[in-house]
């Protein structure tokens, strides 16, 4: 990870002075002017031909990276940019900045008039904010001329949490963009296959997802090999594109960089959308370069159906607990939530268990938590056996992918 001026992990950048506030509206306007402007270094390259490409190490999987120099001045443009225009945030980038090629790009403060009518001012504090700059996200895909994979990407984390995302694709100009409790220029799909969902995943491992998601939904599950983080999250918007494929669900099972997939996280988040771990673990943007835990991106239908109250039901009196049997942990056995006294009825938009009356007979049931990986969102009633209540959700949650 290069922070300034190399690689190896968060330091404090030159320049910066602690307190001081950030306008995460002009954060904004300078992340989607960076994306644009490493963006076209990345075409240039690509297309005269002079990737210069070499190998700069191997994934733990065992795969070669590839480094060109699209992705070195890609970067050096990129990070240039927003440290210029922000000297005092933290920037968090793939590639290594080498303080020999320093350059000064200067940001003139104009906010596009689309984020102007969008967006609202807000101030947050400088050393609250980390930037996850990928200048140039499939570098395989762009060796190999793959244009409609590549991506440059900027993610803002406030605290920790993904606010500001864009994802622009330098080979046709689209710029997507993004801001939690803000707005964004793009947004979901108005449909998406419930039954049977087109599951996007990596081209390198696509027969491991393979295998589980045809176990889950059945052999008419689709799957969708491509490269690239940021070109899957694109896969489950409304992306006017011709050569954007479309998905219900992005899976990734092994490692995967936070500069991947900071900024499709808080596209994700800012539409009502959700990216966890595989188990259902949010992401910080924070500390270490790396995600241990794989992920699951699913579209916003999907999440909104799954927030609703269901109205779970026992005809037990009392009810000592919920057994939700599924295969969702990493040890591939069932899921024991114990119920504690005095809760009832499902759960709320947040995920949280609603406190009532004791239960009763015909009360309705929570638990202390459930896991939140529904990929059709619908949820059966209790059912009574041996004077046990067990709630039988397998068909629903995402079986548990070896890594």
């Amino acid at each position: 990870m290069a922070v300034e001026p190399a690689a190896g992990g968060p330091e404090t950048p030159h320049g910066s002075a602690p307190g001081g506030a950030v306008d995460l509206r002009e954060l904004l306007a300078v992340s989607v002017l960076a994306a644009v402007r490493g963006g076209e270094e990345v075409k240039r390259v690509r297309e005269g031909n002079v990737l210069n490409a070499k190998a700069k190490g191997k994934t733990r999987e065992g795969a070669e990276e590839q480094l060109t120099t699209g992705d070195l001045l890609s970067n050096r443009r990129m990070f240039y940019l927003l440290k210029g225009a922000f000297p005092a945030i933290q920037i968090n980038s793939e590639e290594r900045v080498d303080t020999a090629d320093q350059e000064t790009v200067s940001w003139d403060h104009s906010i596009p008039e689309d984020i102007k009518q969008k967006i609202q001012p807000k101030e947050v504090p400088a050393e609250s904010v980390t930037v996850w700059i990928d200048p140039l996200d499939a570098t395989q895909e762009y060796t190999e001329d793959l244009r409609q994979y590549v991506t440059t990407m900027v993610c803002v984390a406030v605290n920790g949490k993904p606010v500001i995302g864009v994802i622009h694709k330098p080979f046709s100009s689209y710029t997507a963009w993004a801001m939690v409790d803000g707005g964004s220029n793009v947004k979901a799909r108005s449909s998406y296959n419930e039954k049977t969902p087109r599951i996007i995943v990596s081209r390198s491992h696509a027969g491991k997802v393979e295998q589980v998601a045809r176990q889950t939904f059945g052999n008419k599950t689709v799957i969708i090999p491509a490269g690239g983080a940021g070109y899957k999250v694109l896969a489950l918007l409304d992306v006017p594109e011709k050569n954007q494929e479309e998905a219900d669900v992005y899976i990734h099972v092994t490692y995967i960089k936070k500069w991947d997939i900071c900024a499709g996280n808080a596209v994700l988040r800012a539409l009502g959308g959700h990216m966890t771990t595989l188990t259902g673990e949010e992401i910080s943007y924070t500390g270490s370069d790396g995600n241990e835990g794989g992920l699951i991106a699913i579209d916003v239908a999907k999440k909104n159906e799954i927030s609703e109250d269901k109205g779970f039901h026992s005809t037990q009196n009392p009810v000592s607990n919920l057994s939700l049997v599924c295969s969702s942990n990493k040890n591939h056995g069932k899921l024991e939530y114990q119920l504690e006294e005095g809760m009832v009825g499902g759960r709320n938009g947040n995920d949280k268990a609603l406190q009532g009356e004791n239960l009763s007979d015909g009360s309705p049931l929570s638990v202390k938590k459930t896991p939140n990986i529904f990929l059709e969102g619908r949820e059966r009633y209790p059912k009574t056996q041996d004077g046990k209540t067990q709630f039988t959700i397998a068909e629903e949650i995402l079986p548990s992918i070896p890594t």
